[in-house]
């Protein structure tokens, strides 16, 4: 009886136990819903502020940067047009020196 006693005090701990952990869950969800919503609120504003200061230095970033990709452009085609001459200039002492070749034959 002793024991049968024993267990139904400690099933009663252990019920109001839960009972406290899931009100104590329930009330944290419920501030994480708060703080969840103050984040978005707070994120929302900050974007909003951010855009505003942003939109002044969008075009002359944007500007840069395109100056940057015109310069980066430039240079390329400046690469490919020398690649290109030094071909050309290959070819033509190669044609030059076959051509030796062909009237030292005849």
């Amino acid at each position: 009886m002793k024991v049968q006693g024993n267990l139904k005090k400690e099933n009663k701990d252990l019920c109001d136990e839960v009972q406290n952990l899931e009100a104590m869950l329930s009330k944290l969800r419920l501030e994480k819903d708060e703080l969840a919503q103050k984040y978005n609120t707070l994120l929302e504003s900050s974007a909003a502020t951010s855009n505003e200061t942003d939109f002044e230095n969008i075009l002359p970033r944007r500007n840069n940067d395109l100056v940057n990709k015109l310069e980066e452009e430039r240079q390329k085609t400046k690469q490919k047009i020398e690649k290109y001459q030094k071909s050309e200039q290959r070819q033509a002492d190669l044609i030059q020196r076959l051509q030796s070749k062909v009237f030292c034959i005849n």
